[in-house]
């Protein structure tokens, strides 16, 4: 126990009292010594009403394990990001700004939400305007916003691109381009020039990045590719991460029948997911290498394994689906019902699990949520319900 003290002492993290208190009691060993090593004073802290930066740090220790966490569907709402005149809590976590920041979080038009360990925070991409905003990975307070040269719509952060910890953010633009950034010097210098652009989307939606490792010839090899969602040609344009050079696409030459694909993410074994927005379906796609004939070379083919949903409100059935994720933790799939104003929940064989919401602006209601983004480290969904303007946070 003394030595748990200490460690907590030498960390600094008794050393202020701001955290709220609910109560104390103290116990004492019913043994004949009155020594006061005997007795035993307990505190009860309430975590999230601290406003401790040493205690959110220790908070941040306690949440942010090396094992990942999944989304427990409970959908248990802790938190509201929206813009607003006073604080906006959720469970004692506010979205208001520090008060010597010169913005507001002005949430206008929320397309999509991802997170970024590394530089501890949440991004939104807003659809009307050319802009990336920030908000803190843990008190949700805003940061600041980064303009770009076209107006975003879906994100990806792929984590310590360069070896170096660093993380890169691509995203998918109205300008029909794919964009990549390293996300570090976007927030330092705000005009930052991107890593790569890509021009070869008609329309672009989802985007997602994997790398896959073959042992192929009894040599290990890894490819890393972005997967992006081309709504207009009806396919999945696949590039590479390092470069954004176009390597395929997948889809009718693959005889695979898209309708205006629009999100997408991989399973633990890499399988591919994809909504159909226009067939109001998820697609389920698993690749194969073929060797080719008379030769040492293979190349890589896609094939339909699963088809969940199609058109309706019943339950496992759509209305335009947007955005999806999977939960490698407990090997689900979430989806956003887009017109359905509900969040969807199926097994990675494609059974219906659970059906969550309804249209409206109240605590457990959506308008037209767009996108997902799950927090590993947390087991927090945070999900953008775009008509009404805010990002909801759920365990």
């Amino acid at each position: 126990m003394n030595n748990c003290r200490d460690s907590l002492i030498n960390n600094n993290f008794t050393s202020s009292m701001e955290f709220s208190k609910i109560m104390t009691f103290q116990y004492q060993a019913s043994t004949t010594t009155t020594s006061t090593a005997d007795q035993v004073v307990v505190h009860l802290i309430d975590l999230h009403k601290s406003t401790s930066t040493s205690f959110e740090q220790l908070r941040i220790r306690m949440a942010h394990s090396d094992s990942p966490k999944g989304f427990s569907m409970n959908f248990h709402l802790i938190h509201s990001l929206e813009y607003c005149s006073e604080p906006c809590i959720e469970d004692g976590r506010s979205s208001q700004p520090d008060n010597n920041s010169s913005q507001q979080p002005l949430l206008k038009n929320p397309f999509d939400v991802k997170i970024s360990f590394s530089c501890s925070c949440v991004l939104v991409s807003e659809k009307e305007s050319r802009m990336i905003q920030l908000f803190d990975l843990i008190s949700r307070r805003f940061l600041t916003s980064i303009n770009l040269p076209s107006t975003p719509r879906y994100m990806h952060i792929e984590s310590d691109y360069d070896g170096y910890g660093n993380d890169a953010l691509l995203f998918t633009s109205n300008d029909n381009s794919v964009y990549k950034y390293d996300l570090k010097s976007m927030i330092e210098c705000k005009e930052s020039k991107y890593l790569w652009r890509n021009t070869d989307v008609k329309y672009p939606n989802g985007i997602v990045s994997r790398k896959f490792v073959d042992i192929i010839n009894e040599r290990r090899v890894e490819r890393n590719y972005t997967f992006v969602c081309d709504g207009s040609s009806n396919c999945v344009r696949v590039m590479k991460t390092l470069n954004g050079q176009t390597v395929t696409s997948i889809g009718i030459q693959d005889r695979i029948s898209m309708t205006s694909p629009w999100g997408i993410d991989f399973t633990s074994c890499g399988e591919m997911i994809v909504t159909e927005s226009l067939s109001h379906r998820i697609q389920i796609l698993k690749r194969h290498l073929t060797k080719i004939d008379n030769s040492n070379q293979y190349q890589e083919i896609w094939k339909t394994s699963k088809i969940i949903g199609g058109r309706g409100s019943e339950n496992g059935r759509m209305e335009y689906p947007s955005s999806i994720v999977f939960d490698s933790v407990h090997k689900r799939i979430v989806v956003c019902d887009y017109s359905n104003h509900r969040l969807q929940v199926f097994s990675e064989d494609g059974h219906h699990l659970k059906s969550f919401g309804r249209k409206g602006k109240g605590r457990n209601e959506f308008s037209f949520p767009n996108a997902l983004c799950l927090c590993e480290k947390t087991g927090e969904l945070l999900i953008v319900d775009s008509s009404n303007k805010r990002i909801l946070t759920f365990i």
